[in-house]
């Protein structure tokens, strides 16, 4: 082969090469455009993607805080459920002001309490510090301070002894009567009774921390049979006046109305409060019907009516109604009644502060395992409510009641 030949067949096969070079190239740059063009619409994807997110976690963000700074003021929760909070302001907040009373207020012992029951004079023969006989400086006036103490045996026990008479002429006889607050074969007197009854149910203690305080507190043995036997007393005695109280409610005047749940046996039933600015009656319902809202206010009622939304309060018949702003929806011809009659208040706090004290009590004992139970923890707590309505002792009150027991109670004017 001549030496032209083979340089033109030399030309040929590195021009082949050539073309086989950039279709390899023109090849390769199309699979990584294609590759370029995948990712960029992944990347948009994920930009989506991630936009999509940023809403959604904004949106979470924003019903968070509502969640979270949820009050009366602007949703429809109970007053009730409403946390004290710092100011944001840091301007608004007052800067070295002491929290508390006043500097020179009136006190309520600064002035101590009056006679005492002991006077016990501090004397020291011997200097604390070298011990050298002390000589008492007599033109100096004495340091006196009041203290109240609880002594070491609180409780007195009496024995009362009771001569048998007879009447020489009836024939009748008979043993002289116990003194009032004395219950006939209960060995518990009446204060000591009211105590308990409001550690009970003012102060929401269970039968146990009861007992404790009474046998270690108080200096005396008692059981739980005992305290159920107070129970019974404490019902007997505020039937009376419990009666009265719902006799009240149903008479014209405003009644603010409102109702929880309460356990018997871990059965669910219902407590309906109704509230005056005199008296606070509960009444223990198995439903949460209209029907029992009837049984409290009655058929006739002709009263107005301070309430929440609930679809039970609407068929009671009423002079007027006046939904709580709290709960704020519809019905504006019951969202103003406060405008027309200075006496109602705009919203239904009076029934809410006084289901409040039966919530916790509810908690810390789990309801009542009885009828009676249940029926006593409805006259206790209208009692309880109405005797702050009324700014009287509960504790002097009570046992003014089971001094009364079997007797008529206190009149109650009707207004």
């Amino acid at each position: 082969m001549s030496q032209t030949a083979t340089l033109n067949q030399l030309v040929n096969t590195a021009a082949q090469l050539e073309v086989a070079t950039h279709l390899l190239l023109v090849e390769w740059l199309v699979k990584l455009q294609q590759q370029l063009s995948r990712q960029q619409r992944l990347i948009e994807e994920q930009q989506q993607q991630l936009k999509a997110q940023r809403q959604e976690i904004e949106q979470l963000k924003e019903e968070r805080d509502k969640l979270k700074n949820r009050s009366s003021q602007n949703s429809s929760v109970p007053p009730s459920s409403d946390l004290l909070k710092k100011s944001s302001d840091k301007s608004k907040r007052k800067k070295g002001k002491k929290r508390g009373p006043k500097y020179n207020h009136p006190g309520q012992t600064r002035n101590g309490f009056g006679e005492p029951d002991q006077i016990v004079l501090g004397e020291l023969e011997n200097c604390p510090v070298c011990g050298t006989s002390l000589e008492r400086v007599e033109e100096a006036p004495l340091k006196v301070q009041q203290v109240a103490e609880v002594v070491e045996q609180p409780v007195e026990i009496r024995e009362y002894r009771r001569p048998l008479y007879q009447c020489p002429n009836c024939g009748w006889s008979g043993y002289s009567p116990l003194p009032l607050g004395v219950k006939e074969g209960f060995s518990y007197g009446g204060r000591l009774c009211s105590i308990v009854g409001w550690l009970g149910y003012g102060g929401n203690l269970t039968w146990r921390k009861q007992e404790y305080f009474v046998e270690y507190v108080l200096g005396v043995s008692i059981s739980q049979g005992s305290l159920a036997k107070m129970q019974k007393w404490f019902l007997e005695s505020l039937l009376p006046s419990y009666q009265q109280w719902l006799s009240y409610i149903q008479q014209p005047g405003v009644r603010c109305v409102d109702e929880t749940t309460y356990c018997i046996d871990g059965i669910k039933y219902w407590l309906w409060v109704a509230t005056s600015d005199q008296v606070c009656a509960l009444m223990l319902a198995p439903t949460r019907s209209s029907a029992e809202l009837e049984k409290l206010l009655g058929s006739d009622f002709e009263g107005i009516l301070s309430r929440d939304c609930f679809s039970a309060y609407n068929p009671q018949t009423a002079n007027a109604k006046q939904k709580c702003l709290t709960h704020l929806q519809r019905h504006w011809d019951e969202w103003f009644t406060f405008l027309s009659y200075p006496e109602v208040k705009p919203d239904n706090n009076d029934a809410e502060r006084a289901l409040r004290p039966i919530v916790v009590h509810r908690k810390v004992s789990g309801g009542a395992r009885s009828n009676w139970g249940a029926q006593l923890v409805a006259q206790m707590f209208s009692f309880l409510e109405t005797m702050r309505l009324q700014g009287k002792g509960a504790i002097a009150s009570l046992s003014e009641l089971l001094s009364l027991a079997g007797r008529s109670p206190p009149g109650l004017e009707s207004t």
